[in-house]
């Protein structure tokens, strides 16, 4: 009980004498956030003639992205991709954007989170061909790349399931046919194409994001005291927060479940701490 009382204590005089942003998650949730790597729209379009997405090569000069995301239960996610105007060329690989917590290790011996994209159909059919790669591929530190080559004079439709809720990122296409043949080189990419440090999500695209803990503010696997620094920043100065845990998601503190970053998530993490 005093163990209890102490820790309500704490948080409770910290949250009040903050100063910081005392806002809710999100990019645009009261204070000058970035885009990437924020809390993304679930349904969007991107194309080349509204200059949202770069193309090199004029045959993709009307190509379009659009997608579309929902949960079909707690930590479920579907996410499809539409590509429209693709043609003449086909589709050689997609380069999916993915955050830094879905890999385990650096350089060549890392594991990665299977769940973070799975179950990949392109038009109906199963895609087994998946890369994932920390070596910086098409321009993105951590990535997927789904290696199957498909004919653009169609409809494409990329499929996939996540265990995690869409966040800003980036996506790269790349033309298909033999290396050599100059059309190789055709993409249509949105990396690099925005201002990361403004608040336009235009050019960005909605791919899965980092994984929730809820509880665990340091990303450590663990929830213990340790997570008591991370959980009263997160509160106070959302920012900050992820400022100094740039691999972790915000939404680890919205413990209650409610959608919500706030005062009312100080009851469920004491219980958390204190529960035997």
């Amino acid at each position: 009980m005093k163990r209890y009382a102490r820790l309500m204590c704490g948080i409770v005089a910290w949250s009040a004498v903050s100063t910081g942003n005392a806002g809710g998650p999100g990019w645009d949730g009261g204070g000058p956030y970035p885009i990437y790597g924020r809390s993304a729209e679930l349904q969007g379009t991107r194309s080349v003639q509204a200059q949202t997405l770069a193309a090199q090569g004029s045959d993709w000069g009307s190509a379009m992205l659009e997608w579309s995301i929902h949960s079909p239960g707690p930590a479920q996610w579907r996410y499809q991709y539409t590509f429209r105007n693709f043609n003449p060329r086909s589709i050689g690989y997609v380069t999916v954007d993915l955050p830094r917590d879905a890999f385990f290790g650096i350089s060549t011996n890392f594991g990665w989170d299977a769940s973070a994209i799975q179950n990949v159909v392109i038009n109906g059919k199963n895609a087994t061909q998946l890369t994932y790669s920390l070596a910086g591929l098409d321009g993105m530190e951590t990535c997927v790349r789904i290696d199957e080559t498909v004919d653009a004079n169609q409809l494409i439709v990329y499929e996939f399931d996540s265990n995690r809720a869409p966040e800003w990122g980036h996506m790269f296409v790349r033309g298909g046919g033999p290396p050599n043949d100059p059309v190789y080189s055709n993409n249509a990419s949105n990396v690099g194409l925005g201002d990361e440090s403004g608040l336009d999500a235009i050019h960005y695209v909605a791919r899965p994001g980092r994984l929730i803990r809820p509880g665990n503010m340091n990303c450590d696997s663990l929830i213990n005291t340790q997570d008591l620094f991370g959980f009263i920043t997160a509160l106070t100065n959302s920012e900050g927060y992820e400022s100094i845990y740039p691999a972790c998601n915000l939404q680890n503190a919205d413990v209650n479940m409610d959608g919500l970053v706030n005062g009312r998530d100080i009851q469920v993490f004491v219980d958390i701490l204190v529960a035997p």
